[in-house]
């Protein structure tokens, strides 16, 4: 269970606003999704013939 658990570390000043909140795992938008999708078709590995909604979203060069 914990595996799959997603991890997030917020941090408060004294008055108790948050200042940050981050993830251990970057996800990407769905808007950058919707453009990897339509500029490399879901993928970046070459020889990939996988579908767009198979692939994760990485960083790209």
């Amino acid at each position: 269970m914990a595996s799959h658990a997603h991890h997030y570390l917020a941090i408060f000043d004294d008055d108790g606003r948050a200042l940050y909140l981050g993830r251990t795992k970057r996800i990407a938008t769905a808007d950058q999704r919707i453009v990897l999708t339509a500029k490399e078709h879901g993928r970046t590995f070459p020889g990939c013939d996988r579908p767009a909604y198979h692939c994760r979203a990485h960083h790209m060069e």
